[in-house]
């Protein structure tokens, strides 16, 4: 296989192949993300788009590079992606909140992902086929569908597209020498950075082609073309510095576990769940319960390693014989370095973090290709074309089935508790949908299950208290707005809640005739809302009475 890696030029595969491939490449997304267009806003779709007023206009866009609220509802958010900002933005002044135009946006940048990942591919082993099927195994893989029918995740296909320009550029200087090329790619490198997080990682994944990749012409310049990617290094770096002024922070998070060591520990059982969903995507779900690990004892974390260590084996082993498998798992583990949670992240593991490492996976699943054409074996190479196309066929069914989850709130909750029971946020968050569709006994269900499984979870609390406030039991919602308080107890709407569940619960003992429980009530409400008037106006009636009496 390893002659078979050499740096051919486009001109070897006529220009209607090319052609033929992407509009392959065109139709399969439209047929596996069809059901997404006439879907709506989910989840964090409100907080960074519908809710956050700074894309609703284009009057100042230099904010979306340096105010962190811009980025998402009050800077909620440690999220610096000010092109994927600017392109909600874009998309509003067009047509709106109209989800429809969203949609396609993702959609057609995940298709231009694709596209460019095809180039690179081709341009980097010179087989067409080869590069095609790795493009279409990515772009049907259901592990992509949260990266591209969940609006708010833009970032990733708009990333991944103008990364791999930077790839090309770069591939291109290497061979021509060519000063334009290598500005070009460090040009696209910080568009990338710019438009998500992950592109930190560009660096890293030049050196692994380089290192992975055995091609014999390029092995005298092997040393020119390692320091050259140091300007790479400094940009990154540049970035993460860069997000740290206008975040005011670098982590979204505590370390899990208390410490770094449990977290490390706890992201060995993460990768090894990676590769599973990589090979058996089902059940995707929004929310990933993976339990702390604290000891490298424990079963579940001794398995993890040894699995760890076999594919580290294996990619070792691979180098000569089967060098695309090397560069697949040393792709693999290098694009996942970003979220490994050694600076800690709001997720253990999420689908999304699969979209860059997933490409390494599918250039394995398409290296016996390589193999067949390397050893002349015509039979052998359209069996294994059969084998990828119904690989292909299957992808896309799961990601049409999937997409069916991504329709609406409602849906995609269901179908994440159904998936994950323990996630305390897919709890949560089916109960907020079922009480905003009046179904309030199904969302105390749900919201109390939510408290159960988190500590300290102030929103579950309060939603709780809502739903019991909206059915009359008053009692029921003091109780869970006291527990929020505690929890939060700077948190201006949970004090009001709890003021107007004590003015609610006064206002019936004042029906009853109970002045001296109503009175203390009404006292309860001011105490967590001073001036609060209705409470105010309450207690000046019970005077009068008691006066008049």
């Amino acid at each position: 296989m390893e002659n078979s890696i050499h740096s051919n030029t486009l001109r070897q595969c006529p220009r209607r192949i090319h052609v033929l491939f992407l509009l392959i490449l065109v139709a399969a997304a439209l047929l596996a993300y069809s059901n997404n267009f006439t879907a709506g806003f989910v989840y964090d779709d409100y907080p960074f788009i519908l809710e956050n007023p700074a894309v609703r206009t284009l009057s100042n866009p230099v904010r979306f590079f340096t105010s962190r609220e811009a980025f998402s509802e009050k800077g909620q958010y440690v999220i610096y992606r000010p092109l994927a900002t600017l392109s909600f933005a874009l998309n509003y002044r067009l047509s709106g909140y109209n989800p429809a135009l969203f949609h396609t946006v993702n959609i057609l940048l995940h298709v231009a992902a694709s596209a460019t990942l095809y180039a690179l591919l081709f341009l980097t082993f010179g087989e067409a086929v080869f590069a095609f099927f790795v493009a279409l195994l990515f772009l049907l893989h259901p592990a992509q569908t949260e990266a591209v029918s969940w609006i708010a995740g833009r970032g990733n296909p708009m990333f991944l597209t103008v990364f791999f320009l930077a790839m090309i550029c770069y591939e291109k200087w290497k061979r021509e020498s060519s000063r334009a090329y290598y500005g070009l790619a460090l040009l696209f490198a910080a568009l990338s950075l710019l438009s998500k997080e992950m592109a930190v990682v560009l660096p890293v994944l030049l050196v692994v082609v380089e290192l992975t990749l055995p091609r014999p012409d390029a092995r005298p310049d092997r040393t020119k073309h390692l320091v050259a990617v140091i300007p790479f290094v400094a940009l990154s770096i540049g970035y993460v510095v860069l997000r740290h002024l206008a975040l005011g922070e670098t982590r979204q998070m505590g370390y899990w576990g208390g410490g770094l060591w449990p977290t490390l520990l706890t992201m060995t059982k993460g990768f090894v769940y990676y590769v599973r969903l990589l090979f058996v995507p089902m059940p995707l779900m929004v929310e990933y319960v993976i339990p702390i690990a604290r000891s490298p004892l424990q079963p579940t974390v001794l398995v993890s390693l040894l699995v760890l260590a076999f594919l580290v084996l294996a990619c070792v082993m691979s180098y000569r014989r089967a060098p695309v498998v090397c560069f697949g798992i040393a792709w693999f583990f290098a694009s996942l370095l970003p979220v490994s949670n050694v600076v800690p992240m709001e997720a253990v593991i999420n689908e999304r973090f699969l979209y860059l490492p997933s490409i390494g996976f599918c250039a394995i699943l398409a290296a016996p290709l390589l193999a067949a054409k390397a050893a002349s074996r015509k039979r052998a190479a359209v069996g294994v074309i059969i084998a990828l196309a119904l690989i292909g066929s299957c992808y896309g069914a799961l990601t049409f089935n999937r997409n069916r989850d991504w329709r609406d709130s409602l849906s995609l909750w269901t179908a994440s508790v159904k998936a994950s029971p323990a996630g305390p946020t897919s709890q949560y968050n089916l109960g907020l949908e079922l009480f905003k569709r009046g179904r309030y006994d199904e969302a105390i269900e749900h919201l109390k299950i939510a408290c159960r499984l988190q500590e300290s979870f102030p929103y579950a609390h309060a939603a709780l208290g809502n739903a019991y406030f909206a059915k009359g039991s008053f009692e029921a919602a003091i109780e869970e707005y006291t527990i929020g308080v505690r929890q939060w107890p700077t948190d201006k709407n949970l004090r009001h809640n709890l003021a107007m569940a004590w003015l609610e619960k006064g206002k019936i003992h004042s029906s009853q005739g109970e002045t001296g429980l109503a009175a203390q009530c009404f006292l309860n409400a001011l105490k967590f809302e001073p001036g609060l008037e209705p409470a105010m106006q309450a207690l000046r009636q019970l005077s009068g009475v008691d006066e008049r009496g």
